[in-house]
Parts: C-alpha cells; structure tokens; sequence
C-alpha cells in the first residue's frame, strides 16, 4: 500500500497438494488458484502483522493475482483467470476492482473476450495501463484508461505508434 504498512500478494497451497499421477510429472497446474492476501507492517519496528485472506479463491472459484493499489490506497486492481498465475497466456482473464474502503468489487468494464492483465497505475491514480490481447487473441498490447474518482472506467485506447500499421 502507498503508505508502507500493508503488503497486498497473492498465495496458494503448496504445490504437492495438487499431485495428480495421471499428469506429465505428476502435477495438475490447472487446479491451481491463488488467493488475494494481505499482511500487515510496522516500518517503525519493523514486524509484520496478522496474514489475512482478503479474497479466498475459492470464493470465485478463480485464481486471484496481481493485486496493484491505487497511488491514494482507496482501490486495487487485480487479474482474475482459471487457474495459476500465467493470465497473460488465459484468453479468460480479466481485470477486477476492489473498493479498500467499502470491500466491493466487481468487473471491469474495460474487459474484452482475450486477456487482460499486467496493469498499473499512473503517479496521480486517474490513470492505468494494461495489457490487452482484444486485437487479434496473440500480441498483447498496452491499452490505457482513464479511472474516474468513483471507480469507474473509461474506454480503452491502444498506445499510439509511430507506423499505425505497427
């Protein structure tokens, strides 16, 4: 968080909770989903706090990850996929809002049918960037959008190149 005392993560079970000897060594990396966490800090004695789980996948039956909090520490935005952490490579992957001060989220507007993921903020949080791969389901492209002080969304515009047919 912007101001140095909560770390925002994602976590999931160990990996050998998921053995499956039916995979290719031994694993099902498509069980995996990551829940969104936090943990307190003190910078002044510099000891951590109590682990929460602030959103546990099991509630959205998705992995959680990514979590990037708003420079004012009001909002996160974080990726949703089916499973693991990869969502660049998930065409089902979105991004989600979450309200710090209200605990409501929900999906963005902005969320096409590819995926979307690997975001940030700019300096003054009206602003965020993010990857999107709405053009053709390959390349992933970053496409910004205004954030209004309410939560909501403008429509996405792709980075302007100097050879449009870039």
């Amino acid at each position: 968080a912007p101001d140095g005392k909560t770390l925002y993560f994602s976590s999931a079970p160990k990996i050998s909770t998921f053995e499956n000897p039916s995979y290719p060594g031994g694993f099902a990396y498509d069980k995996i989903r990551y829940s969104l966490m936090r943990i307190g800090y003190d910078p002044s004695s510099g000891a951590w706090g109590k682990l929460e789980t602030v959103i546990p996948s099991a509630e959205m039956g998705k992995s959680l990850t990514m979590p990037r909090i708003s420079p004012d520490g009001r909002f996160l935005v974080f990726t949703v996929s089916e499973y693991g952490q990869q969502s660049f490579a998930l065409p089902s992957s979105d991004l989600y809002l979450l309200d710090l001060a209200t605990g409501a989220r929900k999906r963005l507007e902005l969320n096409s049918d590819q995926s979307e993921t690997f975001h940030s903020w700019s300096s003054n949080g009206r602003w965020f960037v993010f990857s999107s791969k709405r053009l053709d389901g390959l390349l992933a492209r970053p496409f910004f959008s205004y954030f209004s002080q309410d939560g909501s969304v403008s429509k996405p515009v792709l980075l302007p190149q100097e050879d449009p047919s870039f």
